[in-house]
């Protein structure tokens, strides 16, 4: 019997590098990068600093020049499915000196809904409001970004996300800068999303997190391993990834033979 619609896109890759290299001032930040990464499943993409992670997700959002290969999503080029890409960025990066709400920071996810000029209509206030109530923080959509926390201005960006309606979300480093119940309300939320069907691609630093995720990615520069979390995240393949920064594989290896990895931070 032919594979239903839903099951044949399930079974694609949500993203597909295919012998990609990208560089910077002729040094490569990331060399012969094959990879598919797995739709409606929470992927962390982790390695050692410098290993070309933000990188791999600025290839994934079409916005670095590829000296050699390609990238697909969802089967196509990135400019065709923009609409289905919602990027969080770091919280580092962003201007929080800005005078906005957090409301208007989550309106700004509808802007690809809107024609050119268009006000925003009651569906799109609707579609805000929907966002804001999933991350828990509609009590604070009128407040100035400055005033919240890293958590809830994470929250904040990811509600701007679920307003744009996208099928991708691609955070990066959301577990930077927050306390340990901040980060468990975050993971608990991204987990429901992929279990909801969207596809979440994470760089994560934490290799205390990555049994929490479906699929791993361990990068220096190119693929060091990919898959579940127990196939990829070996002490063989951490001290791997990890080679330039061999006390950060050494005491991961240790925690990972004692079946205690859930303490390495």
């Amino acid at each position: 019997m032919p594979m239903a619609d839903e099951e044949k896109k399930a079974a694609e890759p949500a993203v597909l590098f295919e012998s990609v290299t990208v560089s910077y001032m002729n040094n490569p930040a990331l060399r012969d990068v094959t990879v598919a990464l797995p739709a409606g499943r929470l992927t962390s993409v982790t390695g050692p600093n410098g290993a070309g992670k933000t990188t791999f997700l600025r290839a994934l959002l079409g916005l670095m020049p590829l000296d050699s290969g390609r990238v697909l999503v969802f089967g196509q080029p990135v400019d065709a499915v923009r609409k289905n890409l919602a990027y969080v960025p770091q919280t580092e990066s962003v201007d929080w000196d800005f005078p906005i709400t957090a409301r208007d920071v989550v309106m700004m996810g509808r802007y690809p809904h809107l024609r050119m000029l268009r006000r925003p209509h009651e569906r799109d206030h609707h579609a805000v409001d929907r966002a804001l109530e999933r991350v828990v923080m509609k009590e604070y959509a009128d407040r100035h970004i400055r005033q919240l926390s890293g958590g809830q201005q994470q929250r904040i960006f990811i509600a701007r996300a679920l307003a744009q309606e996208a099928d991708m979300l691609i955070l990066d480093e959301p577990f930077t800068g927050i306390d340990a119940r901040t980060e468990e309300t975050l993971l608990d939320l991204i987990t429901k999303l992929s279990r909801e069907g969207k596809t979440l691609v994470i760089v994560n630093h934490d290799l205390s997190l990555l049994d929490r995720f479906d699929f791993v990615l361990l990068l220096n520069r190119t693929v060091v391993a990919a898959g579940p979390p127990d196939e990829a995240a070996t002490p063989a393949m951490i001290r791997r990834a990890y080679s330039g920064a061999l006390a950060h594989a050494d005491y991961a290896e240790r925690l990972i033979h004692e079946g205690d990895i859930n303490e390495f931070r």
